[in-house]
């Protein structure tokens, strides 16, 4: 089941937070809490899913957002938000390998680029460059994360759980993603997508991929997934019984 990206704002200026806040909301993302320092975005982060952060380097408290950056945030995205420090901050930020940066004043296609940024580099294993994002590519209709895939709609990503997925179907130069529940399209081939699928996802013919953790049947020329009827041709099925083999 797909939901949306969730996103943790870290700023101490009510008006600012509240701005971007609205306009997060209006690009399809949902924003978890509002956090004007460390600490409190700490106890946030210890209690609620945060799929990417906003931070400002300048916060409230004995901690700043770099501080915060660096010890809650090596294995998440985060965008820092800034209006062009002294020199000496500006390198520690980089130091924290931030996956990408939002400069005030901003307007509400500055925060979609940014977020599509972070999403890229993070997924990527890109660090963010103050001045080079503006090269990179912000049309990529999937990212793929360790667990998750994030998936774009329109102007934003939507969260989809890997293991989640019954099986992809090729459709010219679209791929059908099929859960228990919705079916998403995005522009891509079988060939692309499988380089980063994990094991568990094999081709049964060239049509489809399907995740073997859902099959509940398998015939001499077909497969069935929940209450899906796949293809399944000779040229793989001994690959399909052999990674079979192999999970259990």
């Amino acid at each position: 089941m797909t939901e949306k990206t969730k996103i943790l704002i870290v700023e101490d200026e009510a008006i600012i937070a509240e701005s971007i806040k609205m306009t997060i909301e209006s690009l399809g993302y949902e924003v978890v809490a509002i956090a004007n320092n460390a600490l409190d975005a700490i106890e946030i982060l210890n209690t609620n899913t945060v799929d990417l952060a906003i931070i400002d380097i300048n916060i409230q408290g004995d901690k700043n957002g770099i501080w915060l950056a660096q010890n809650m945030f090596k294995n998440k995205p985060f965008i820092y938000l800034t209006a062009y420090g002294d020199d000496k901050t500006i390198q520690q930020a980089i130091q924290t390998k931030p996956s990408g940066y939002l400069l005030k004043p901003f307007k509400k296609v500055n925060i979609s680029t940014a977020i599509q940024i972070a999403l890229v580099n993070y997924t990527s294993g890109n660090v963010a460059d103050i001045n080079t994002d503006r090269n990179i590519d912000k049309n990529l209709e999937l990212l793929q994360s360790k667990e998750t895939v994030f998936i774009k709609q329109k102007d934003s990503y939507i969260k989809l759980t890997i293991n989640d997925i019954l099986f992809i179907e090729s459709d010219k130069n679209y791929l059908k993603i099929q859960t228990e529940n919705e079916t998403i399209t995005i522009r891509n081939t079988l060939k692309e997508i499988s380089k980063n699928l994990p094991v568990n996802f094999v081709q049964t013919h060239r049509s489809f991929i399907v995740n073997v953790r859902h099959i509940n049947k398998i015939q001499s020329y077909n497969i069935k997934v929940g209450s899906f009827l796949i293809p399944l041709s000779s040229t793989h099925k001994k690959d399909l019984l052999s990674i079979i083999e192999t999970l259990n």
